[in-house]
């Protein structure tokens, strides 16, 4: 398995445990979690997942979402 494909397969693994991949309800699902009452541990796993999300979007996703936000 190559390094992409690897990345792919965990990207789409944390997709399905956060339930989007949608970098607009990513963004807003990290503020939301920011802000509620949580315990660190679980808040830290989800946050880190959301992060992981977000930075490996892919490059042509990334693209047209910085031109929509024009």
């Amino acid at each position: 398995m190559t390094n992409k494909e690897t990345i792919k397969l965990l990207r789409d693994a944390l997709i399905g445990l956060v339930g989007s991949s949608e970098r607009a309800e990513l963004e807003q699902m990290e503020l939301v979690l920011r802000t509620v009452p949580t315990p660190d541990c679980d808040k830290v796993s989800m946050l880190n997942a959301i992060r992981a999300i977000i930075n490996t979007e892919p490059k042509e996703v990334r693209n047209v979402e910085d031109n929509h936000a024009d």
